[in-house]
């Protein structure tokens, strides 16, 4: 146990007489730690944590397949979904068929589905507040 106070002390001692060394050492953990944190809260945020809803577990997320010269004119976006080859998929659906699948859930009272809605990225919004406009 002395030899390891003995190793403590000489090490602060050449912390102390290399400031350069010791100052670029500390940053550097510093950095690393802060970048650490920072990208584990985000992949916590986005990845580990569940949705702020009753069941989340029963959450699901309607895809379609069909063969390559089916045409999907009126969608945009990047909604890929893992598909066998020779056909696409998408998780995207056109106004009306989303449209025509929640009137379906709202015509039919013992649907297993307990509501509907859909999602979109917004790639640029606005707000108005006291007349003045202020992109997002």
């Amino acid at each position: 146990m002395n030899s390891f106070w003995h190793d403590l002390r000489y090490g602060w001692r050449m912390l102390l007489k290399h400031k350069g060394f010791t100052t670029v050492a500390v940053l550097s953990l510093a950095l690393g730690i802060g970048a650490n944190t920072a990208l584990f809260s985000m992949v916590d945020a986005v990845l580990l944590k569940t949705l702020p809803v009753k069941e989340p577990e029963r959450l699901v997320l309607f895809e379609w397949q069909a063969g390559r010269p089916f045409r999907v004119n009126g969608m945009s976006g990047t909604s890929n979904v893992p598909t066998p080859l020779g056909t696409k998929g998408l998780s995207l659906f056109r106004a009306e068929v989303f449209e025509k699948m929640r009137q379906a859930r709202v015509a039919e009272p013992d649907s297993p589905l307990s509501d509907f809605f859909a999602f979109a990225p917004m790639p640029s919004a606005s707000v108005s507040t006291a007349a003045v406009v202020n992109p997002l």
